[in-house]
Formats: C-alpha cells, structure tokens, sequence
C-alpha cells in the first residue's frame, strides 16, 4: 500500500512538470536497446492517477478562490481604514473646537469677514 502512495507522488511530480514544461536534466540516448515495456493494466494504479489529477484540480480551483477572497479582503481592507481616517479627521475637528472654544482660524476668518477685509 506505502509503494502505491510512493508511486502516486512519483507519477503526480512528473505530471506537474510535464504540465508545467519543466525539464530537470537530460541523459544521452542508450545503445542497449530493450523491449518496449508493457502498460499498466492494473486499474488500481489508474484509478490512483484519475483520483490525484482530479485533486489537483480542485486544489487549483482552490486557491482561485482563495485568491479572489484574498483581493476583496485587501480591497474591503483599504476601504475600512480611509473610513477610520475620515472619522479620525472628523473627531480632532470636533475636539478642537470643544477644547477652548472655537479654533483660532475660525475667529480670525471670521473677524477678517465683519471688517470686511
């Protein structure tokens, strides 16, 4: 059972990087000419193949959507903290103007008004 786990992970390594055009290294080509082998008819093995591609489908389908809530998150991130900023601006203006009364620019602006300068 442990070489079939072995020999699913062996298959699944090479199908990734056949996928993905990698190649690792290569070997000149041998003289000794052997027999082609035969396929593999065991419908286990096969059946683990067809079970590990599909897996990896779904893992890739997977971390699309992780992605994606990945974004939305940032972006709903972003917005969250300009909102805090704008309060935060909101809050010292109020402060300031509970504080001493109203802020020196605004007497100033005002008093600049009534005299008409």
């Amino acid at each position: 059972m442990k070489n079939i786990y072995i020999l699913a992970a062996i298959l699944y390594r090479k199908y990734l990087h056949l996928k993905n055009g990698v190649i690792d290294h290569t070997l000149p080509f041998s003289t000794y000419k052997a027999p082609p082998l035969p396929a593999a008819n065991d419908i286990y093995i096969a059946d683990v193949l067809k079970i590990a591609e599909q897996r990896c489908l779904n893992l890739e389908e997977e971390i699309k959507q992780i992605r994606n809530s990945k974004t939305d998150s940032e972006n709903r991130i972003k917005y969250v903290r300009k909102q805090k900023e704008i309060v935060e601006a909101e809050n010292d203006r109020l402060r300031a103007q509970l504080t001493g009364g109203r802020p020196e620019a605004a007497i100033s602006i005002e008093s600049a008004s009534r005299l008409g300068i």
